[in-house]
């Protein structure tokens, strides 16, 4: 009931406005997985500041109401986000810069 509901307020406006972000979104994360794949320095930045970004909002989830997937999921982005700052730093530290 409550998606046929949905359907029925749903306009082409709001539709293309899903489907274009949907593909913006998805050119955003390939682009940073071409990057990553070919160990570029740029992608490194990329992913540590577009992962970053989910983190205040995960924790406002968890503030609301804790689960354990929430819980889960900022540990997984943290420890991806840590792990790329950690390679960024390690690649300065070494010299190492594409």
């Amino acid at each position: 009931m409550i998606f046929a509901d949905t359907v029925q307020h749903l306009t082409d406006r709001y539709l293309w406005a899903m489907a274009f972000s949907a593909l913006l979104y998805s050119a955003v994360r390939l682009t940073e997985a071409y990057g990553l794949w070919h160990q570029k320095q740029w992608a490194k930045w990329f992913g540590v500041l577009s992962g970053a970004m989910y983190i205040p909002v995960e924790l406002i989830a968890i503030m609301r109401v804790a689960t354990w997937p929430k819980v889960t999921v900022l540990v997984i982005n943290a420890g991806i986000v840590g792990y790329l700052a950690y390679a960024l730093w390690r690649s300065r530290r070494d010299g190492k810069l594409d």
